[in-house]
């Protein structure tokens, strides 16, 4: 919104800074301040409401959320991967040990938790790639594993 009227020079500007730098506050009048302003500005009064869109993409609160499913589906709720059985311990980024989802079916529009897996990177890289054609090839053992899952 902003202040409306005459604009304010930059002399003023200094002036007002100035003023306001390093002053104060008793811990009642901030506390004052703060029961005021509860229950308001929050949601669509907010002035930086975006009509509920999160800051968080949505492939991020998906894979966030099958994260989740994963760890209560498996008995130790350690994710491992589909194709080598390993433990995925980076939940983040690029890497080759790093957690990726894979569609059983192929369809990646399909968000069934029952057609999702977690798998390293490197897998997954080796399972569309067909193998050693992959620079994060993680071995034979990833391939035999990855072979006997095929499902399409």
């Amino acid at each position: 919104m902003g202040r409306k009227g005459k604009p304010l020079s930059e002399a003023h500007k200094r002036r007002i800074s100035e003023t306001m730098t390093g002053r104060t506050y008793s811990e009642e009048r901030k506390r004052n301040a703060s029961e005021g302003r509860k229950g308001k500005y929050m949601g669509s009064d907010n002035h930086s409401w975006r009509g509920g869109v999160s800051k968080i993409p949505t492939n991020k609160r998906r894979n966030m959320a099958l994260i989740e499913i994963f760890r209560a589906r498996s008995s130790d709720e350690v994710l491992r991967c589909h194709f080598c059985n390993e433990a995925v311990t980076k939940l983040e980024g690029i890497a080759r040990d790093a957690v990726a989802i894979h569609s059983l079916d192929g369809n990646h529009e399909n968000w069934d938790p029952a057609n999702k897996v977690p798998t390293h990177w490197g897998c997954h890289i080796s399972f569309h790639n067909r193998g050693e054609k992959s620079h994060w090839w993680k071995g034979d053992a990833a391939s035999d594993n990855a072979k006997r899952r095929r499902l399409f």
